[in-house]
């Protein structure tokens, strides 16, 4: 920043206003969620486990993921591991049931289903398409239908950095 320029001329800038640390600080790109406000960065450590995670239940780069979450911070993790690994990550809404989340399930073409533990209950109610493996976040997963194999939302261990088979590019499907 050209502070001295700045205040030259007159102008109000963040690192006048607040001082260089601060001010970048208040511009890096960063998650924002209730009385939380989380740098890009700071997610990278915890974002390896859940890479490695996805990448240990045979996700690859162009596979599509389903994501089943309330909004909660712990939905922000599986979304940008599946980006990260060059997954497409699929939502689905909280409120589907019966017919509709089956109907959503088997057009998703997803093998792997991230869910909140509060959810995994209507899975007995339907069948469950080609998934094969359920990742429950905030709970543990009650008895599931013998088809599918639950996972612990817990991390993996995994080397320091994780990294993509290929650079994930600009025009990879990373959202449906």
């Amino acid at each position: 920043a050209d502070m001295e320029g700045d205040a030259r001329g007159g102008c109000r800038t963040l690192p006048l206003q607040f001082g260089v640390t601060r001010a970048a600080w208040m511009i890096s790109p960063a998650f924002v969620v209730p009385f939380l406000m989380i740098p890009i960065g700071a997610w990278a450590g915890i974002l390896t486990g859940h890479f490695w995670l996805l990448q240990a239940l045979g996700v690859v780069q162009g596979a599509h993921v389903l994501c089943w979450m309330p909004n909660v911070r712990e939905a922000v993790l599986p979304w940008l591991a599946t980006n990260y690994l060059g997954a497409v990550h699929v939502p689905l809404n909280t409120a589907y049931r019966g017919n509709l989340l089956q109907h959503a399930i088997a057009l998703s073409d997803a093998r792997v289903l991230v869910v909140h533990a509060g959810l995994v209950d209507r899975l007995r109610e339907i069948a469950t398409a080609q998934l094969l493996h359920v990742v429950v976040i905030g709970g543990v997963a009650p008895e599931l239908p013998p088809a599918l194999t639950a996972h612990d939302g817990g991390v993996l261990a995994g080397p320091a950095r994780a990294e993509p088979l290929r650079p994930v590019e600009p025009w990879d499907a990373n959202y449906i």
